[in-house]
């Protein structure tokens, strides 16, 4: 759920371009900074996975996935009324019934 709520968040700060005023230097948030906080996050993570879990897990993993319906949320239009049941229903895609890792 705190996903959610960040995606949420995300998304009013990106269709209202909120000024974030850190360290005095007004900074709008838009899609390309947005997208520039995005793949530096899915970096670090990768970085702090692979030593967790070791490449191979991290390649099965659904973090490309996750990385995409989160982006496409937090850069929408509209914003959808429930933002986990997109994630929803693409694991229960994946993972058919009986093969869940949930």
């Amino acid at each position: 759920m705190e996903d959610a709520a960040t995606a949420e968040i995300s998304w009013q700060w990106i269709k209202y371009g909120v000024e974030s005023d850190r360290d005095g230097i007004g900074v709008r948030v838009e899609k390309e900074l947005f997208g520039r906080g995005v793949e530096e996050e899915m970096e670090r993570i990768e970085r702090e996975r692979l030593v967790m879990i070791g490449k191979e897990k991290f390649k099965k993993g659904m973090y490309k996935e996750v990385r995409r319906i989160f982006t496409r949320q937090c850069t929408a239009q509209i914003l959808d009324d429930f933002l986990t049941l997109d994630a929803y229903n693409r694991i229960v895609l994946h993972y058919p019934k009986g093969l869940t890792r949930l």
